[in-house]
C-alpha cells in the first residue's frame, strides 16, 4: 500500500470514530474528474444542518468549490491569490483541513485549522472550471 493512501485511511478511521455511531461512519470518496479524495460529512447531505465534521478542501487553484457527501457546493464567493492562481495568502495549497458547517439547507461555511473563512452554497449544476 502507497505511503499517502495508509495515510488517508488513518485520517478516515479517526475521522469515522470521532463522528459517532456506525451508521454516520463513510470512507473516503473519489473525485476521478478532479483526481483527488475529499473526506464526507459525518451527516447525510439531507440532514437539515447544524452537524459539521472534518473536512478536506482543495485548494490549489483558489477556493472555488467542495464536495461533500457526494453534493457540490460553490465558494461564494470564490477567493484566489492576487494572480487568481492559487489560494489567498494564509491558506494552505493544495490541501486545507478544517470545518465544514451546514448553517441552513442551501448555506454552510468552512473554517480552516488556522482559522481562515470560507462560504460556501449549494452549487446545484454549476461545475467548477478545471484545476491543473
Amino acid at each position: 500500500m502507497v505511503p499517502s493512501r495508509l495515510a488517508l485511511l488513518s485520517v478516515t478511521c479517526l475521522i469515522a470514530a470521532a463522528c459517532g455511531s456506525a451508521a454516520s461512519r463513510r470512507t473516503l470518496e473519489f473525485s476521478p474528474e478532479r483526481g483527488l479524495y475529499t473526506l464526507p460529512m459525518c451527516a447525510s447531505a439531507a440532514d437539515a444542518g447544524g452537524r459539521d465534521c472534518e473536512q478536506t478542501l482543495h485548494t490549489h487553484c483558489g477556493i472555488v468549490s467542495i464536495l461533500v457527501s457526494g453534493e457540490r457546493w460553490r465558494a461564494s464567493p470564490p477567493l484566489y491569490n492576487e494572480a487568481r492562481t492559487g489560494p489567498p495568502p494564509g491558506w494552505a495549497d493544495p490541501f486545507e483541513t478544517g470545518r465544514f458547517q451546514r448553517l441552513a439547507p442551501d448555506e454552510a461555511t468552512f473554517v480552516s485549522a488556522s482559522g481562515k473563512l470560507a462560504h460556501f452554497v449549494r452549487a446545484g449544476s454549476w461545475q467548477p472550471p478545471a484545476c491543473d
